[in-house]
């Protein structure tokens, strides 16, 4: 398992970093063959021999050593990420000054930090559940413990960058990354064995969370150094725009800095004009009119109805229904686009206006639809086979999104810049 971990990694970041058109899928036969095992682990509690499988390997200290290795440098160094740079280039507003986009950018981070936790978590609770989780509350427990020690990390790093001198920093960085990595390694393989009892993470949760209240009371009371802080965003949002533009082709940006050449991955590639709308969508989707609260509570709204129903087959059309509602929701975002200052000064065409509305809602339906399949078998509520509802709330998804987009097309031939 831990080849295909090394091997699966290396392929997946070539596969889902955005480069060249900004949305440019390259299938291979790694990631075919990893993404195929994967949707297998999804069934393995149906299959008593592949349990037995997946046992060997969550136990044997060998094997379980090369997963925590390899699982620590998929998700070690300091991530810049494509989308989170050119969001900061493209899509903060004009007329907002240097604090207010400081502010944004740490708020986007920590969001990044604890979706690519929480997404981690189910994923650990949809193969392991078994073997790693006796029920929901320990992937609650886990998942709560997780947040609490990123965001203590987080205040550490804000409190390093601004309290140390250029020359100290680094190393002190490093220092704390180290001590994280330990503690979490400690925390998850004792967690992993089932070595942690109920006292100590009691004690842990306590201790972690005293960490936390004193580590803001210590980030609130910091000088923050703005002048050095902006000088160093914008020049780094200023060097990001003109490599975007396309202005320094031959100087290749590395989508995920601090790390090691062999995990890299593909580098990105200058901006494109379906970049930049699809950007400008996901821009409107987050944080401008897209209303992300409705989409929580239609969240938990969805999440409460698969708690409270048993039966397998109902709970799935209230999911195809959610999902319905979420294509629906999704797709409309693009209604606000006329207001968009980018949208005006960018040079789009109708080409790539049709290909961005069509595909752009595609990649969140995606996203949920896998969420919403992930919430059903929290709750061990099968309709037909683990599998085959994973296909029909994937198929349905892309179905109903792809059909509303090329509605919402027609509607939008009417604006003048699709019309180039």
């Amino acid at each position: 398992m831990n080849p295909i971990f090394n091997l699966w990694k290396k392929r997946i970041v070539y596969y889902s970093k955005i480069y060249k058109d900004f949305i440019s899928l390259s299938l291979d036969a790694i990631t075919i063959a990893y993404s195929i095992l994967l949707i297998g682990a999804l069934i393995y509690a149906y299959l008593p021999q592949v349990n037995d499988i997946i046992y060997a390997i969550s136990t044997y200290p060998v094997l379980v050593a090369l997963q925590f290795i390899t699982v620590i440098v998929m998700i070690a160094g300091k991530r810049v990420g494509y989308l989170k740079m050119a969001d900061e280039v493209f899509l903060t507003p004009l007329e907002e000054h240097g604090r207010h986009f400081i502010s944004y950018s740490n708020k986007l981070s920590i969001g990044i930090s604890m979706l690519g936790w929480s997404l981690y978590s189910l994923l650990l609770f949809i193969i392991f559940r078994n073997t790693l989780f006796d029920s929901v509350y320990s992937l609650l427990l886990l998942w709560s413990l997780g947040i609490i020690i990123k965001l203590l990390y987080i205040n550490i790093k804000f409190w390093i960058f601004h309290k140390t001198n250029k020359s100290n920093r680094l190393s002190m960085d490093i220092v704390f990354k180290g001590l994280f990595g330990i503690s979490s390694y400690i925390i998850i393989s004792r967690w992993w064995n089932n070595g942690i009892t109920a006292i100590e993470i009691a004690v842990l949760f306590i201790f972690a969370g005293l960490l936390l209240i004193y580590s803001y009371r210590v980030k609130n009371r910091v000088i923050i150094k703005w002048n050095q802080w902006i000088i160093e965003e914008v020049n780094n949002r200023a060097m990001n725009f003109a490599f975007f533009l396309g202005n320094n082709p031959k100087e290749k940006q590395n989508s995920r800095s601090k790390s090691s050449a062999t995990y890299s991955g593909r580098k990105a590639e200058p901006f494109s004009p379906k970049g930049a709308l699809l950007l400008l969508y996901y821009r409107t989707l987050i944080r401008g009119k897209g209303n992300p609260l409705l989409l929580f509570q239609m969240t938990i709204f969805m999440f409460v109805m698969n708690y409270s129903i048993y039966d397998g087959r109902v709970s799935l059309l209230v999911n195809l229904f959610f999902i319905f509602l979420i294509s629906d929701f999704l797709v409309s975002v693009w209604n606000n686009f006329k207001e968009s200052i980018w949208l005006t000064i960018y040079p789009i065409t109708y080409e790539d206006g049709n290909w961005a509305i069509k595909y752009g809602p595609i990649i969140p339906m995606l996203i949920i639809s896998i969420f919403v399949y992930a919430i059903q078998l929290l709750f061990y509520s099968v309709a037909i086979h683990p599998l085959a509802d994973l296909l029909i709330i994937i198929a349905w998804g892309l179905l109903v999104t792809y059909a509303k987009a090329s509605s919402q097309m027609l509607k939008m031939k009417d604006f003048h810049k699709f019309n180039n």
